[in-house]
């Protein structure tokens, strides 16, 4: 990254083509570090090709206009992985097409001083993509010149956001310290009702600014035995607490007292927490330069807990970026796949929902293998799913627009006799949110599926202005016509010859069944009414890869806490997230 005030020029530069008659464009402009003044801007016209030719002309074009300006050191900046990576060295460049551009570019290269090629995604090239969509549309040659042209690409531009660094604050700035150290105290809560606050942006929090120029020797404090027993105290909690004695606030303190000490015992987590607490004593100068480049993804609370910052995913609506994720040392990450895939709170899941019930609160390095292969070798999801069968793509044409305009609903029979006495399992599903909710049944007369409606969905949710089902007598009797009548709501049942246009309902039956299966006690089965009932909450608050959601959120507007995390107490949310590069 380039610091905020460097001071010299930046090319950036992009190509298209058009297939139908192969003619392309490229489009760069030259940039005046740090006003990102636009020097100069041109596009180019090319006949005969394709997309990385042009991505290859707007680079060669580029360097020729900083050449004619007398420019020995440049920065160049495209969106092209192909053009910028053979440039580099790091792609192999087959094409016979692409070796001549880039025999071409190599030529030119040795008359610059330095040349430092970036790759950046498209949206963040989007100056020059415009300018080399107006020079394709036009078919000939363009040149920038007309100052509202030119304040309009400069607007288009967001560059600086993803290559300059952001300007470290002057009250921050302490020229002969490379390492910068601050904390805010909170003092520890005396009671439960306090603890279960949330934390303040006063909350302790560390971080550390790293400087370019590394200390040759690390700072040696006299005193750092007795900063290092106050930032820890938190680890300092008795452990002989017994459970009859134990009060809530006394239970919440153990478990952070062995969460902290599993994090202490392993050697990247208590490297980090060392950094960040600026106690560098016990590290090399090459181990916390290691530590220095991953530094300023993490934090610690007031506790001395570290956490990751979740980093925002594009095009992933509610990403959490504001979320802290504890890290989790390795002898713990067993418990936490447990929980959140056999425990009934994970209800054997797949690997996706899996690992995002994980990743919502948790991090460590290779977490989203460890899952796969979690899964994979479970037992039980092996023996009790199967291969999923391919019923084939449903004709979705009922789109709900919030939850619980249209529910669908199907049954599940021939299943083994309860203690309870149910052999059938009723499925209502939100076509919107996917929310399920189950009702076992002892018998299936159209009364009983109406007053099963009006039990578990009229009464929580509200009349629904669409019920979908198939062609079962039991929806199309008279009775169930008049409560529907009586509701309001309009009936759909699906086609004799096509049951996939229910298909969303269909494949959550096969969730509900495989979930159950993974859990049965009983060797008869006579226990699954009881199970299915459990299974719902864990069903409902897992991920759902087409939403992006999940089904209880869309529905109530909030995620539940999970055991564990009721456990751990108020988690450290609105505190100040800062990092190394701060």
């Amino acid at each position: 990254m380039l610091e905020a005030d460097y001071e010299g020029w930046l090319l950036s530069f992009d190509g298209a083509a058009k297939m139908s008659d192969r003619r392309g464009s490229a489009g760069c402009a030259l940039w005046k570090l740090p006003s990102w003044d636009i020097i100069e801007a041109r596009g180019f016209h090319f006949e005969d090709a394709t997309v990385n030719e042009a991505e290859y002309h707007g680079l060669i074009e580029g360097a020729k206009m900083a050449l004619a300006r007398g420019i020995s050191k440049i920065v160049i900046v495209g969106d092209s992985r192909i053009a910028i990576q053979q440039a580099q060295g790091l792609l192999q460049c087959l094409d016979p097409r692409l070796q001549l551009l880039l025999n071409e570019f190599d030529e030119l290269r040795p008359k610059f001083k330095s040349v430092k090629l970036v790759h950046v995604k498209r949206e963040f090239n989007a100056a020059v993509n415009y300018l080399t969509s107006k020079t394709l549309a036009a078919q000939c040659g363009v040149a920038l010149e007309d100052p509202v042209e030119l304040a309009q690409l400069k607007q288009l531009n967001r560059i600086a956001e993803k290559l300059v660094r952001e300007p470290i604050p002057a009250d921050e700035k302490e020229p002969n310290s490379p390492v910068e150290v601050e904390s805010k105290i909170v003092p520890e809560p005396v009671s439960l009702a306090q603890a279960a606050e949330p934390l303040s942006p006063a909350a302790k929090i560390f971080y550390v600014t790293r400087r370019q120029a590394r200390a040759e020797e690390s700072p040696i404090g006299e005193d750092r035995d007795a900063d290092r027993d106050e930032t820890t105290a938190s680890e300092e909690v008795s452990s002989g607490i017994s459970p009859e004695t134990a009060t809530p606030a006394m239970a919440i303190a153990e478990r952070w007292r062995r969460i902290l000490a599993q994090q202490g015992s392993e050697l990247w987590i208590r490297r980090l927490r060392d950094y960040l607490k600026g106690d560098l004593i016990d590290l090399s100068a090459a181990e916390a330069e290691d530590v220095a480049k991953i530094a300023n993804q993490f934090v610690l609370d007031s506790r001395g807990a570290l956490y990751y910052l979740t980093r925002a995913t594009p095009n992933r609506p509610r990403d959490q970026a504001e979320m802290l994720r504890l890290v989790v040392p390795r002898s713990l990450q067993a418990d936490l796949l447990h929980l959140s895939h056999e425990d009934f709170q994970g209800a054997h899941q797949g690997i996706t929902r899996t690992f995002e019930r994980l990743r919502r609160e948790y991090y460590w390095p290779g977490m989203y293998a460890d899952v796969e292969r979690f899964v994979k070798e479970c037992v039980d999801c092996v023996t009790a799913k199967g291969a999923p069968p391919n019923p084939g793509p449903s004709s979705g044409n009922i789109l709900a627009t919030r939850p619980f305009e249209a529910v669908s609903m199907d049954f599940v029979t021939h299943l083994p006799k309860s203690d309870r006495g149910s052999v059938f399992l009723l499925l209502f599903q939100c076509m919107f949110s996917g929310f399920v909710i189950c009702k076992p049944m002892s018998s299936t007369t159209a009364q009983e599926v109406a007053e099963a409606y009006m039990d578990r969905v009229f009464q929580r949710f509200g009349a629904s202005e669409m019920i979908r089902h198939d062609r079962d007598p039991r929806y199309m009797s008279e009775v169930f016509a008049k409560f529907r009548e009586m509701l309001g709501s309009r009936q759909r049942a699906t086609l004799a010859y096509r049951p996939q246009a229910n298909g969303q309902q269909e494949r959550s039956v096969q969730t509900v069944i495989r979930a159950v299966r993974a859990y049965v006690a009983e060797p008869d089965q006579s226990d699954w009414d009881d199970q299915v009932e459990k299974l719902m909450w864990a069903l409902n608050t897992s991920f759902d890869a087409t939403r992006l959601y999940t089904p209880f959120y869309l529905v109530h507007g909030w995620d539940p806490q999970s055991t564990v995390s009721a456990m751990r107490g108020p988690r450290p949310a609105g505190v100040d997230q800062r990092t190394a590069y701060e």
